[in-house]
């Protein structure tokens, strides 16, 4: 018997809302919490946006692996 869980459920997610239609390419967009992190005009801009930005998500993604049991 194998004493470890694993589940199927997703996590669910907040996603932009489908009516922003005329800003939605100068945006910056979490792309680990999906939350909006400002406007760029340019990608130099959306590039300082995201990596200002601080969350959970992104954090996690950041760490190290998990290593595997050795026995």
């Amino acid at each position: 018997m194998n004493p470890a869980i694993t589940t199927t459920h997703a996590v669910p997610q907040k996603l932009l809302p489908a009516r922003m239609v005329s800003s939605r390419t100068r945006l910056a967009v979490c792309h680990y919490c999906f939350q909006i992190i400002g406007t760029a005009n340019n990608p130099a801009e959306r590039r300082l946006l995201e990596t200002d930005h601080q969350c959970k998500e992104k954090w996690n993604a950041q760490q190290p692996a998990a290593a595997l049991p050795f026995s």
